[in-house]
């Protein structure tokens, strides 16, 4: 077998010493990666490269492998909670692998039960019971390709959750006069949502009925906002979500631009603080990390 790749002639003892050294020094790498990320985390370190979470860290610049990257994230943000989980780590009763499997469900006060558990039963067990205590974690959320244009969608939902989609198939289904799928509803519901809520479009409503206002004779425009008070009035909120698209506007040092439309944040160009007004010209929309990020750079010019 396997003739079409060479080895060097070892006694299969040698051979098998060889791999249990190996094996010993991969869980020791896995250890010291470990100490190191929660380091990385407790001070945010990511920041400084321009990174905007531990994750992107370990992907772009250590090139671990997403779901290496997904382990040890979820992992080191349990560990700073639960200090716990910390020592048994590092004593190598728990594995990362393990330790990643009772995170759904581990908190200071259960945690002695938990790590018990995952220390002393397999792996599959470990999901048996973790699954029996939160059957949402035991279905992790997920989307993926199963045709051309076709998504297969997975996710854990509660009893109530259930309830209130077949109610809202339901009202549809009498309104339309015909029978509507789980897919249609939230399609539907998710539309008409955005519709109503999403910046940019209320932006665009704003902007819409403003244009359709006639102009009265005689009345001067407003003058511009002054760096007063924080308060900002929507008109001006709306002319910055128009021309962002309520989306962050970073650019990384690669000259892509974060694609971030969530934990969004309006941010002074020159510092409110340093007298720097609520103009558009001086407003950005950055998502919470980047939002940081600039703080942090700034507040490092400023020491030095």
């Amino acid at each position: 077998m396997y003739e079409i790749v060479s080895f060097n002639k070892r006694s299969a003892l040698e051979i098998h010493k060889d791999a249990m050294v190996t094996a010993k020094n991969i869980k020791t790498e896995y250890l010291r990666m470990f100490d190191i990320l929660l380091e990385v985390e407790a001070h945010q370190i990511y920041f400084d490269f321009e990174i905007p979470s531990l994750y992107d860290y370990c992907v772009e610049l250590l090139e671990l492998s997403n779901q290496v990257a997904k382990d040890f994230g979820v992992v080191v943000r349990k560990a700073l909670e639960v200090p716990e989980l910390v020592v048994a780590i590092r004593s190598e009763k728990l594995t990362i692998s393990k330790a990643r499997k009772i995170c759904p469900v581990l908190d200071q006060k259960n945690h002695r039960e938990w790590i018990d558990l995952a220390i002393h039963c397999s792996c599959r067990e470990i999901e048996k019971t973790v699954a029996m205590a939160n059957p949402k974690a035991a279905v992790f959320e997920s989307m993926k390709y199963v045709s051309g244009d076709a998504l297969e969608f997975k996710m854990g939902v509660s009893e109530e959750w259930a309830e209130e989609l077949q109610r809202t198939k339901d009202l549809l289904s009498q309104k339309l006069k015909r029978a509507v799928s789980s897919e249609e509803a939230l399609f539907i519901l998710m539309r008409e949502y955005n519709q109503k809520n999403d910046p940019v479009e209320k932006a665009k409503r704003a902007q819409s009925k403003k244009n359709k206002k006639p102009n009265p004779v005689n009345v001067k425009p407003k003058k511009a906002v002054l760096s007063l008070t924080r308060y900002r009035p929507a008109e001006l909120e709306h002319q910055v979500d128009l021309r962002d698209l309520n989306q962050c506007v970073y650019v990384d040092r690669n000259g892509k631009r974060c694609d971030a439309k969530r934990w969004l944040e309006k941010h002074h160009i020159l510092e409110f603080a340093k007298g720097g007004d609520h103009s558009p010209e001086n407003l950005e929309t950055l998502c919470w990390a980047h939002h940081t990020i600039k703080h942090r750079k700034s507040s490092n010019l400023s020491v030095t």
